[in-house]
């Protein structure tokens, strides 16, 4: 398991189906099948209004996604800048992090 990248990608419902078919049919990439699962809304409740997928990628999954997905998708690298000491420092970021930054929440059931 080396190079493994840590990311988050998010999508919208209406991107949904097109990135689905695209990560489940991905040549020889088994790993990206069963992508976007996961809900989201702004309040965390009803209808998701975005989808998102976060975990660790080898580095040839990251390429195809990042050139086969539509371009109306967010991602987050597992990183993010801070100031220490007046100094900017990068810190590692998980995925709640970055879908809250994105100032969605994870729907934990749908009404």
């Amino acid at each position: 398991m080396s190079n493994l990248v840590f990311a988050t990608y998010i999508i919208t419902n209406g991107l949904k189906n097109a990135s689905k078919a695209k990560t489940d049919n991905a040549p020889g990439l088994p790993g990206l099948a069963g992508m976007f699962f996961t809900p989201l809304s702004a309040s965390g409740t009803g209808s998701a209004t975005h989808w998102a997928s976060s975990g660790y990628f080898q580095p040839e999954e990251i390429a195809y996604i990042d050139s086969q997905l539509p371009v109306a998708f967010q991602k987050g690298t597992g990183e993010v800048e801070i100031t220490v000491d007046g100094k900017p420092t990068k810190v590692p970021e998980d995925g709640l992090g970055f879908i809250k930054r994105q100032n969605l929440k994870i729907i934990t059931s749908e009404q």
